[in-house]
C-alpha cells in the first residue's frame, strides 16, 4: 500500500514549487508532449542567449508554518488558504486507522500474555496440589481403604497441611 499517493492538484502545486525553484534555462519539460522553451526575454519573446550560469533572482524562500508533530491537520502552504477537504487525505486516515489497529493488537497481546504468564504461575502449583491429593486418595483405596477412612485420611491430610501453614 502506498501511502504517499498524491493527487492531482497536489501534483500541479508540487511541479509549479519546483519550476519556481529551478533557474532560467534550467528548467525540464514536464509531463507528455511538453517542449522546452526558452525563458522569457525583459525585452518581449524569447530569449535564446539566456545563461543558465547567471540564474534570475528569486524570492527567499519563506519558512513553513509550524504544525503539532503528527497532526490529522497539515499547515497549510504560506498564502495558499486550503478548505477542510483539501486537508483531509483518505491516505492519512487509513493509516492512522492502521496504526492504531496495530497499537490494540499489539496491548492485546501484552495482555493475553501476562494473564497468560499468571495462570501458568497459579495453574501449575494446583496441578501439582491435585496430582497428590489424587494419587494418596488412589493410593489409600490400593491398600482397601472404605470411602470413610478416605474421608478420615483426607481430614487427617488437611490438618497436617494447616499445622505447617499456621493457618
Amino acid at each position: 500500500m502506498n501511502l504517499f499517493l498524491e493527487s492531482p492538484q497536489q501534483e500541479a502545486e508540487r511541479l509549479l514549487r519546483e519550476q519556481q525553484r529551478q533557474p532560467y534555462g534550467a528548467s525540464t519539460p514536464s509531463g507528455p508532449g511538453a517542449v522546452a522553451s526558452a525563458p522569457p526575454s525583459p525585452w518581449g519573446g524569447a530569449a535564446p542567449y539566456a545563461s543558465p550560469a547567471q540564474p534570475a533572482p528569486q524570492p527567499a524562500p519563506q519558512p513553513m508554518p509550524q504544525s503539532a508533530p503528527y497532526s490529522a491537520q497539515p499547515a497549510a502552504y504560506p498564502g495558499q488558504p486550503q478548505a477542510d477537504w483539501e486537508r483531509y487525505s483518505l491516505e492519512q486516515e487509513t493509516y492512522r486507522d492502521e496504526m492504531a489497529f496495530n497499537r490494540k493488537r499489539a496491548s492485546a497481546r501484552k495482555r493475553r500474555g501476562i494473564l497468560r504468564a499468571l495462570a501458568f504461575v497459579i495453574a501449575v502449583p494446583l496441578m501439582l496440589i491435585v496430582a497428590f491429593v489424587v494419587s494418596y486418595v488412589l493410593t489409600c483405596i490400593l491398600n482397601g481403604a472404605s470411602p470413610d477412612d478416605i474421608a478420615l485420611l483426607l481430614g487427617d491430610l488437611w490438618a497436617r497441611v494447616q499445622g505447617w501453614l499456621h493457618l
